[in-house]
């Protein structure tokens, strides 16, 4: 298991505390460089900085009563980060502009997420997964809510509920329930005003303006439920999710060659056409976009071993280095030639 000195419900509430937990320290962080309150409603917003000795940049945490939590990271940690989370009930909307993290519900069941994009995730209580966060720069706004949030604000009935949002709002899993949704503009210009707000953060205008951008980006994610809804691969039973795991193990595992999409549905025991949906509507990604990510940070880590370019290669699945290069530089901007003189 990775080492690490904790996120933040560890650094402010310590190891196995919840997110409310975590909230209910803020006003006692020495970390804390402001804090605005509105008694008449209960909200805070406060702002604590990264240890200098850990890392630079900051969080904001907003709480706007009992059911509806806002945590808003502009940091760039100097090492990964670990923690374990405890399940707290809480349904999560997290959109991550730049950075990655790695959710770890078990040893063969991984959730890689990447900036940009968005990822749905319902914990229930009593139920731990780790989370690791990379030495990069983090920029993400993750809303936390209990579901009645939803239920009692967002929409007329149960019945008008979308299918798909139904299974974290309604159903009593007794597992961790995730998916991945395509990321709209919308979403990540709100998202982007919030982590990098014009005007000064603090002040009662400050806080009303991160709830209102908070339930803007609800009303945003909600209506990304409502496309699937429209799709015929809108829901999943659970023999379903466990193929399209599956799927998604054997990409990350099998570099070199890559698989077919034919063979990988063979393997799973599913056909083609229902993978390539249940994936993107899954995992918010294509399996040609996963399998290219996996392949180029498999070739950034060899890399920074020191493994020769011809190697790295072979082993991420290229048969001419030069078809490597080519896809390396476009996906990092670099050479892996340049990439190597800067590690």
């Amino acid at each position: 298991m990775p080492c690490g000195k904790g996120l933040h419900r560890a650094l402010l509430a310590g190891e196995g505390f919840s997110l409310v937990d975590a909230f209910k320290q803020i006003k006692d962080s020495s970390e804390l460089s402001f804090l605005t309150e509105h008694g008449n409603k209960g909200w805070f917003g406060a702002r604590l900085e990264v240890n200098e000795l850990e890392g630079s940049g900051h969080w904001q945490f907003c709480q706007f009563g009992d059911d509806f939590y806002v945590v808003i990271s502009n940091l760039l940690y100097a090492e990964p980060r670990y923690e374990r989370l405890p399940g707290d009930g809480l349904l999560e909307f997290h959109i991550k502009l730049s950075g990655h993290l790695t959710m770890m519900i078990s040893r063969t069941d991984l959730i890689e997420v990447d900036g940009p994009s968005l990822l749905v995730w319902a914990q229930p209580e009593g139920l731990e997964c780790d989370e690791v966060v990379e030495p990069l720069h983090e920029r993400s706004v993750t809303i936390y809510f209990k579901p009645d949030y939803i239920l009692n604000n967002f929409v007329a009935s149960r019945e008008q509920i979308p299918t798909y949002l139904a299974r974290f709002l309604l159903n009593q899993a007794d597992s961790i329930n995730y998916c991945q949704l395509p990321i709209s503009s919308g979403i990540l210009d709100i998202a982007s005003s919030l982590v990098n707000p014009a005007d000064h953060c603090g002040g009662l205008l400050w806080l009303n303006r991160i709830h209102a951008k908070g339930e803007m980006l609800i009303c945003d994610i909600l209506a990304a439920f409502d496309q699937l809804a429209s799709s015929e691969h809108e829901s999943f039973n659970k023999s379903e999710i466990q193929q399209l795991r599956e799927a998604k193990r054997i990409l990350s595992e099998k570099l070199n060659p890559p698989p077919t999409i034919k063979h990988i549905a063979k393997l799973v025991g599913t056909n083609e056409t229902k993978l390539k949906y249940g994936f993107k509507s899954l995992f918010g990604e294509t399996i040609f976009e996963h399998r290219h990510r996996r392949r180029m940070k498999k070739a950034m880590q060899l890399i920074g071993e020191g493994i020769p370019i011809g190697l790295v290669s072979e082993q991420v699945g290229y048969q001419h280095q030069t078809s490597f290069t080519s896809a390396f530089r476009s996906y990092y901007g670099v050479s892996p030639k340049d990439c190597r003189k800067m590690r």
